[in-house]
């Protein structure tokens, strides 16, 4: 690897490590095997629930700006620009949730599934309404706008079930924002109209979750109830003070006034019906929610506080490395300081290019569990019950996505292109654990790890070492797909149980896309830099080969050696075998992949050093 590229690398890692240096919850919070079915309800209800809806995310026709009288066309287009800025800074901030979550497997996979959906109906709205508003003429965005809020420590550390309180004040605004802008669009345009109403259906299947799993908190840890009843309440949101925010609800008001009042009055309703204790607040909208002179400054000092840490820690690496790139530091300080435009992160093409490919082959999790209950045939022999415990590994593996999902979130603000669809993947492997988790269920074997507590304590903390720079990122991720499609038709082939040979199939067919989207955003990223295809090859012959998707997941290593032994048994092949097959093919892809003066390396030499993100010494 080149020097440059290696400070590169270097300065990126700097950035991304702003991201990690939060200490996970350590508070188990989760159903166990003894709660039986309780275990991964309120999340199965509501991801069945928001994914029944069929919603047309990438709709072909948006609003028409000569629908609208002047007035309305002025409103819906103010608050559409203040709800995108607002919502795009807050779905940013999803990450510092999951650090408080991590340790609640339902919550902690919930919640990266809803930003993932949260994430496309974002872009929705943004196919919506982009004729009334371009982008281009939208204000610029500071990726510290609304992060602020998390600077301080008194934030960042608050208990779970304040901050699942807030996703259910969060979800409760958006809905309430979105039927304001359904009622702003002429109600002749039926087919719009018919895509709101399934959002706000979409909205409460959120609720439902979020009210659920609060109750669930205070039902298994019953000392964080008192300490919830002592804390002040925000009015709206948690980030009602902050600029964003404050423009959105401003927009709201203009347009309809005393709507935000109602929001409020709402909200208190809805808490009562769910047994959740809420203020009763002043029966008038505070004037003025923005932070105060006091709280200004407080915050001024941590954003201070954190910029100049930031380049203490750029200048630092720069100093080791022994050179000097103006251009590089230019771009780690923009990054973090600088206005960025909305336009340069909204290019939704590998996006679409990714709903487009999965639509062909989509299936859902209800799609199991009707499949699964149409079986009579329930007998399992001794091969498949071999099969399933190599399986039930696998699910962990994929299960491992909610750090990985959570992590990448960090680009939010920076490569949105890649966030967008990455986050819709993430989701997509979370789906493939819940998948093998039904299926075992159904069958009535290896059922007692299933649980969420095991979940919580199976996995290992996610830390910044692993997918710490962009070029890996993509490499790493393609390589597995190409070697996880094999893997798993393989599987599928061994099978007996037909009904499992057929999910398994199914788990493939994701996988198939996943690699295609890989495949396509490394093209989409070699059009935008011209030594993004060299960097990419240099940094994967240095490193990247030696790294595997799952590797962070200690289940990834019961796993190689399940496999391993199964296939030493089987007669139609061997782990080697079959390893070869597969290192044959992402030779190939890659081959394929790249241009052949950038792609020089021999198969031979390749294998050698890939060999190691499957064989190693756990």
């Amino acid at each position: 690897m080149n020097e440059e590229l290696s400070l590169k690398i270097k300065l990126e890692r700097t950035f991304s490590d702003l991201v990690f240096k939060h200490v996970h919850s350590e508070v188990f919070i989760n159903y166990c095997p003894e709660h039986g079915p309780l275990n991964w309800e309120a999340h199965d209800k509501a991801i069945e629930g928001m994914t029944r809806l069929d919603i047309d995310f990438v709709p072909e026709k948006g609003a028409n700006p000569d629908w609208f009288e002047r007035e309305d066309k002025e409103a819906a287009s103010r608050i559409y620009q203040n709800y995108t800025q607002w919502m795009f800074g807050s779905l940013r901030l999803s990450r510092f949730f999951s650090y408080v979550f991590f340790r609640q497997s339902e919550m902690c996979f919930g919640w990266l599934s809803i930003v993932a959906e949260r994430l496309k109906l974002m872009t929705y709205f943004y196919y919506v309404f982009r004729d009334l508003k371009p982008l281009e003429e939208f204000d610029p965005f500071h990726i510290l706008s609304s992060e602020l809020y998390f600077q301080l420590e008194s934030n960042r550390n608050q208990p779970p079930d304040v901050m699942v309180f807030y996703c259910l004040q969060q979800a409760h605004f958006e809905q309430s924002i979105i039927a304001l802008l359904k009622i702003l669009i002429p109600v002749q345009e039926a087919e719009i109209h018919k895509e709101f109403t399934k959002i706000h259906e979409h909205y409460e299947h959120q609720i439902e979750f979020f009210s659920t799993s609060l109750l669930k908190f205070w039902e298994l840890k019953p000392d964080l109830k008192p300490e919830f009843l002592k804390r002040s309440q925000p009015f709206l949101n948690y980030l009602e003070s902050f600029v964003e925010t404050n423009r959105l609800l401003q927009s709201v008001e203009e347009s309809r006034p005393g709507y935000l009042q109602t929001v409020r009055d709402q909200f208190v309703e809805l808490c009562k019906q769910k047994q959740i204790p809420v203020e009763e607040k002043p029966g008038v909208l505070p004037k003025d929610l923005r932070l105060q002179p006091q709280e200004q400054k407080i915050y001024a000092v941590a954003s201070s506080r954190h910029l100049m840490g930031y380049r203490d820690r750029i200048m630092k690496v720069i100093e080791e490395h022994g050179v000097k790139n103006d251009a590089l530091l230019q771009d780690c300080f923009r990054k973090m300081s600088a206005h960025q435009s909305y336009k340069d992160q909204f290019n939704t093409g590998i996006y679409e290019y990714y709903m487009f490919e999965q639509k062909k082959i989509q299936w859902q999790l209800q799609d199991v569990k009707e499949y699964m209950g149409s079986v009579t045939d329930l007998s399992v022999t001794d091969r498949d019950f071999e099969l399933f415990d190599i399986i039930k590994e696998i699910g962990y593996c994929e299960a491992a996505t909610y750090t990985i999902g959570f992590s990448n979130l960090m680009h939010l603000g920076t490569v949105h292109p890649f966030t967008l669809w990455n986050t819709q993947q993430c989701h997509e492997e979370l789906k493939h654990f819940h998948a093998v988790r039904w299926v075992l269920n159904h069958y009535g074997v290896q059922t007692t790890d299933l649980d969420e507590q095991y979940l919580a304590e199976a996995n290992v903390e996610p830390t910044g070492d692993f997918f710490f720079n962009q070029y890996d990122t993509v490499m790493i991720n393609f390589l597995g797909e190409t070697h996880n499609i094999r893997a798993y038709l393989m599987l599928a082939d061994s099978l007996e149980s037909q009904p499992f040979k057929k999910v398994m199939r199914w788990i493939a067919e994701d996988e198939v896309v996943h690699k295609k989207v890989f495949g396509a955003y490394f093209n989409y990223m070699r059009s935008l830099h011209k030594n993004w295809e060299q960097e990419c090859y240099e940094s994967l012959m240095d490193q990247g080969l030696h790294m595997h998707q799952a590797k962070v997941s200690p289940h990834y290593y019961k796993l190689m050696k399940k496999i391993g032994m199964f296939y030493s048994k089987a007669n139609r092949t061997s782990a080697l075998k079959f390893l070869n097959m597969s290192m044959r093919a992402q030779y190939l892809e890659l081959k394929a992949l790249f241009s052949p003066d950038v792609f020089t390396v021999s198969e031979f030499d390749f294998r050698k050093k890939h060999l190691a993100a499957y064989a190693f010494d756990p």
